[in-house]
């Protein structure tokens, strides 16, 4: 049996999501869990038992040693499937470094972008980061471009689940020849009041899927 591993190698972020029940672990760049030597080492002991790794939970791109772990698992356990989850930021990092690039497209195996609105405006205020719009679409583009798999992954939460923003959505997606999922906002243990505010009605999740299908 092979495990899909779900992998945060970093908490840190470079938004600052509305909705996040965490930002005081991701907004802190000293805080780490791991260094480089124990992912690979973690990986060297285990690799006959990993089939595929998602990397997600904070934003792996902002680490330059994370370039370098899946590049050393391509090239050193090529069976192992490798994806990403991003809030966009690839794309800046592959646009100023042709080895990132180089080392994207040949270790990477599918790509999820978080993308909650169609409009420019709502989505930067949602993420709090003026340039989250950008880097999403441009990591759709460039996915497209280079033939890599990718899945737009949009928070269900009641203003995002609103019927002509989804719709919009699936025109992105369609545009960029991707899958769309939700993830449906949760509580999670010392969720605050504030973030209660983004759990969606059961109306509002079962109207938007009466509306896909």
């Amino acid at each position: 049996m092979k495990w899909n591993v779900g992998w945060g190698v970093i908490p840190y972020c470079n938004m600052n999501c509305q909705f996040c029940y965490s930002n005081h672990v991701r907004s802190n760049p000293n805080f780490s869990l791991c260094k480089f030597e124990e992912w690979k080492n973690f990986v060297d002991q285990n690799h006959d038992l990993i089939g595929s790794i998602n990397y997600g939970t904070g934003e792996s791109t902002i680490s330059d040693d994370w370039f370098k772990l899946i590049a050393y698992i391509r090239n050193s356990y090529p069976d192992i499937k490798q994806a990403l989850t991003t809030n966009g930021y690839l794309s800046y990092q592959i646009k100023n470094s042709s080895e990132y690039d180089a080392i994207v497209r040949k270790s990477i195996d599918e790509v999820d972008v978080s993308l909650d609105f169609a409009d420019a405006e709502k989505h930067n205020i949602f993420r709090g980061q003026p340039c989250a719009y950008e880097w999403a679409i441009d990591t759709l583009s460039y996915c497209q471009h280079n033939d890599i798999p990718c899945t737009i992954v949009f928070l269900g939460t009641d203003s995002v689940l609103d019927i002509n923003n989804v719709a919009n959505l699936f025109e992105i997606a369609r545009k960029y020849n991707t899958i769309l999922r939700t993830n449906i906002f949760r509580p999670t243990m010392g969720i605050n009041n504030f973030s209660k505010k983004f759990v969606a009605s059961y109306t509002n999740i079962l109207e938007c899927i009466y509306w896909i299908n």
